[in-house]
């Protein structure tokens, strides 16, 4: 979500670019403690994650998810871990942490 006053002191363009790449690092951070394997495309602003029949593409910058079997999109991390735990077979993942309490990178 925009923080409107950091928005006011560095411009809405600077903070929309850090937004997206705090989003970045923590969307690769909660793929990584749920066990959910991907490639990192375009230093990190594309994530490709494969499944046993079907491909998932990840923007973690915008949220923005797409299932390359179905064409369905998605949004937010925390979607597409529960997406990809039911179509793995595994059980509801527990809740995800606040960003704030996730270590970087």
């Amino acid at each position: 979500m925009r923080d409107l006053e950091r928005s006011a002191q560095i411009g809405f363009a600077q903070e929309s670019k850090e937004r997206r790449n705090r989003n970045r690092q923590f969307s690769a951070v909660c793929l990584r403690s749920y066990d959910i394997d991907f490639e990192t495309k375009n230093e990190g602003a594309h994530l490709v994650i494969a499944l046993p029949d079907r491909v998932i593409d990840f923007w973690p910058g915008t949220g923005l998810f797409t299932d390359r079997h179905t064409k369905q999109n998605g949004r937010g991390v925390h979607n597409l871990v529960k997406k990809i735990y039911s179509l793995t077979g595994r059980p509801e993942p527990a809740p995800l942490p606040p960003k704030e309490s996730m270590p970087a990178g």
